[in-house]
């Protein structure tokens, strides 16, 4: 029912996540290598080997019913499961571009947006995406539809588009605003609503006019989940140094906040929200940059926060977005290639893909035997050229940053 998207994203991600999940492609010290690979041969073909189907930032997760889900991130990736999550398998997007958000309308018909205004359409499932030119270069943050037909997206610089024919085409809106926009949310054809920096937008007559709500933002707060619940009832979700929670109960005239009381961590870092998701108007969800879940139950009021996914040190965007099928089925997606999955309403959560210890260095001894060492004492080793690791007993919790051999 509702999104959260962007708020802050370091640049460095993609080659900080990629090097500390570790692949083959990643810092052979192979420093032996031609010496002691017989016929000196050279790799000319790279490909992913693990951990599979990807080891990317995964910035969004839709699933469109119980079996059938896709995720999509950094450097163009999309993936798609149709087991429920036990397997993913990897789509070619056409695109390098970052997506930050994917959104599927029916089994047949999907859309992802993302960076330097790239929007992506599929009418087949994922196999074959076409690229639209939207005349846009800003980055777009997110993608919804309330139908067949209508759909929303929000980016940069108060930028709001919308079809009415199922993408075919796209209409930029007017919402005399400059604001970053990260999230969109719609009850129908005609309530919606927006967030983005220091902002929420709400409309009442489809996008065509657009009024910025009377809120009391001090400090400053990036708003990165917004959900209508009802005729009368808005959430919404922001970045302050503890986070906040903002709801009205009059559609939008009025608006109460409260802290959502989130400690600082790491030595006094803040730990960011990421996005926002209600089923109804009691039950939703608040995942962190930091990984922890909050989950409430009485319409916001309190929140039980779930850290158990919280690494030990400081690791960016372990969870990024969060998406309800149902109150019992709901899926997580972070770095690393994470989705992370409850099916009891957020009583237990599952990694169904990614959530791999960080890995700080490795060392190859010839062309297929090679160690990777990192996080609490782990110490894996390959003997297949890095298609499959095991995981030796290394008698240590510390975290192991190199390995020479």
């Amino acid at each position: 029912m509702a999104t959260g998207r962007i708020y802050f994203k370091k640049e460095y991600n993609l080659f900080f996540y990629l090097f500390l999940l570790f692949t083959v492609i990643s810092f052979f010290c192979y420093k032996n290598n031609f010496s002691q690979d017989p016929g000196n041969r050279i790799i000319s073909t790279w490909f992913w080997a693990q951990p599979k189907p990807t080891g990317t930032l995964l910035y969004s997760v839709h699933f469109i019913n119980q079996m059938t889900g896709y995720a999509a991130g950094e450097l163009g990736t999309i993936i798609k499961t149709t087991d429920g999550g036990s397997n993913w398998i990897q789509l070619t997007s056409n695109t390098s571009n970052d997506l930050s958000e994917i959104f599927f309308i029916n089994n047949n018909i999907g859309f992802a947006v993302g960076r330097s205004g790239i929007v992506i359409r599929t009418k087949d499932g994922g196999t074959r995406w076409t690229q639209f030119k939207t005349g846009l270069n800003d980055y777009l943050h997110d993608v919804t539809f309330i139908n067949k037909f209508t759909g929303y997206i929000a980016g940069l610089n108060g930028t709001i588009l919308k079809t009415s024919n199922s993408g075919d085409s796209w209409k930029k809106l007017k919402t005399f605003s400059g604001a970053p926009l990260f999230c969109l949310s719609f009850l129908n054809e005609n309530e919606g609503a927006a967030g983005g920096y220091t902002t929420i937008l709400k409309t009442s007559d489809g996008g065509m006019n657009w009024r910025s709500q009377n809120i009391n933002f001090n400090p400053s707060c990036a708003i990165v989940g917004i959900s209508c619940i009802d005729n009368n009832t808005i959430y919404a979700a922001g970045n302050s140094s503890a986070g906040s929670f903002y709801k009205s109960a009059d559609n939008g005239a009025n608006w109460i906040s409260s802290s959502l009381n989130l400690p600082y961590l790491f030595d006094g870092s803040v730990d960011l929200l990421r996005s926002m998701s209600f089923i109804n108007i009691n039950t939703g969800f608040i995942v962190t940059d930091f990984g922890t879940i909050l989950k409430t139950t009485n319409a916001g009021m309190s929140w039980q926060k779930d850290s158990s996914f919280r690494p030990s040190y400081e690791k960016l965007s372990v969870m990024y977005d969060i998406n309800f099928r149902d109150p019992g089925f709901i899926n997580i997606s972070g770095s690393g290639g994470t989705i992370i999955r409850s099916t009891n309403s957020g009583l237990n959560w599952t990694a169904r893909t990614g959530n791999k210890k960080t890995l700080k260095g490795s060392c190859f001894i010839n062309s297929k035997t090679g160690f990777a060492v990192g996080e609490k004492g782990i110490v894996l080793k390959t003997e297949d050229e890095g298609m499959n690791w095991l995981e030796l007993n290394s008698f240590t919790d510390k975290f192991l940053k190199s390995v020479f051999l």
